[in-house]
């Protein structure tokens, strides 16, 4: 993106916010959900309480990405300290963190509504619905640069009235939708398909303006290793325009009439 060879993106808007600190143009331009995709921590069956987690060893995909970072939060809400009471150990995709826990090796995870279908199964019970702590998350996240939005507007438009025409449609036409998950996520799992549209459909916004509290969240955690990321202000690492001009034509409500 900083190249110019991708003119838009989606992805974990966090890595955006971080790389506008240090002086890149990159904003975010709107947000699928504001809710993280690994929104489900479960644990081995000996832990049913928070506190429980204390002293245990918990596993995260890799270091310094969106796993690593939810967990960390999450553990900070629940009153604990991430770097003292749990150790959090990199553990890689998920079927291994998976693997880890049945076996023991790990005490607890985030995973993803697909994945917590495959820990049902092997009788892992769920210790905490993070979407329950009402923290905004960036994980879905559209991203553009400022000099692209400053010489194709039009395009930029172009693609978010794409993009909630898209929404609209995934919300409202389950089986077709799901028909183009299978070909193109090459699952032929039905559960697993319908556990992460029925995820999405809850969590997708029909207007998807940037998360502004989810910008915040990660500017919090970003400023205990970073100090550039105290006292900014939040208004510069996004853009909301090109949702707000659709919503205030009527044209997102004209949608689902």
């Amino acid at each position: 993106m900083l190249s110019g060879n991708v003119p838009l993106a989606i992805m974990g808007g966090a890595a955006a916010v971080t790389s506008n600190l240090s002086g890149s143009d990159l904003v975010l331009i709107g947000s699928l959900r504001k809710t993280s995709s690994l929104s489900f921590l479960v644990t081995t069956k000996d832990i049913s309480r928070p506190e429980q987690l204390k002293g245990k060893i918990l596993g995260i995909d890799r270091y310094g990405g969106a796993g690593d970072f939810i967990l960390r939060l999450v553990l900070e809400k629940l009153g604990l300290n991430p770097d003292k009471d749990v150790t959090i150990r990199q553990v890689e995709q998920s079927p291994l963190r998976l693997a880890a826990l049945q076996a023991g090796i790990i005490q607890g995870t985030t995973l993803s509504a697909e994945d917590k279908v495959a820990a049902d199964k092997l009788g892992l019970p769920l210790l905490l619905d993070v979407r329950k702590l009402g923290v905004e998350f960036l994980g879905a996240d559209i991203v553009a640069t400022r000099r692209m939005i400053k010489t194709d507007e039009a395009t930029v438009r172009r693609f978010m009235k794409a993009l909630v025409e898209g929404i609209r449609y995934y919300k409202t036409h389950k089986v077709e939708t799901m028909q183009t998950m299978v070909c193109y996520m090459k699952v032929k799992d039905t559960a697993l398909i319908e556990a992460g549209y029925e995820f999405n459909v809850q969590e997708y916004q029909r207007k998807p303006y940037p998360s502004v509290g989810g910008i915040q969240v990660s500017l919090e955690q970003i400023s205990q290793t970073n100090p550039k990321a105290k006292n900014v202000n939040v208004e510069r690492f996004f853009d909301a325009r090109f949702v707000r001009e659709l919503d205030q034509s009527g044209f997102i409500d004209g949608l689902y009439k």
